[in-house]
């Protein structure tokens, strides 16, 4: 019994080093932007150096486009991510499959940080284990990354300061720079 329980720790602790050398990799590639987000941004007249407040309906729909790419980009492959928004916070769901296949499921926090939006992993787990801070704090670089990239160019003209959760959607609210 007591070997049994030291091959899974020994098992569990080459798991999370593997996690946190895999996520600290950061391995996202700016061609991998938000299309849907990308084309509201130039259509959208809320959205122009002419107009001094910021103004932006985002679904979970439009989130859920980029994240197949990007995520699949790592070498930490989380197959069908989904995100879903709520007004407690965003939950990231996926099964990772490198370099074993385990559901992941994760709850993040979604704030206005420095005039751009900022996610907080508060929760992370890998099946029913907790994943450890390294690993979550890797995971969150990588989100935030994500939203850097993809949100650029109303960074260009905007602060955002304000961010509402709602079922499904996230309304991002600035101000002209």
């Amino acid at each position: 019994m007591v070997i049994f329980f030291g091959l899974l720790l020994i098992l569990i602790v080459i798991l999370t080093i593997y996690l946190a050398k895999v996520i600290n990799q950061k391995n996202i590639n700016p061609q991998n932007l938000l299309p849907l987000m990308l084309e509201k941004i130039r259509n959208d007249e809320n959205i122009s150096a002419k107009n001094p407040t910021l103004n932006l309906r985002v679904t979970a729909d439009e989130l859920n486009s980029i994240l197949p790419e990007t995520i699949k980009s790592y070498s930490l492959s989380i197959e069908n991510p989904k995100i879903s928004i709520s007004e407690s916070g965003m939950m990231i769901t996926g099964k990772l499959v490198t370099p074993i296949k385990i559901p992941v499921e994760m709850t993040a926090l979604v704030l206005p940080k420095e005039g751009k939006i900022s996610v907080k992993v508060v929760k992370s787990k890998m099946g029913f284990i907790s994943m450890p801070g390294m690993v979550r704090a890797g995971i969150e670089d990588s989100l935030n990354q994500l939203m850097d990239t993809n949100f650029a160019q109303i960074y260009q003209n905007y602060e955002v300061n304000n961010i509402e959760l709602g079922e499904n959607q996230m309304t991002i609210f600035g101000n002209l720079k």
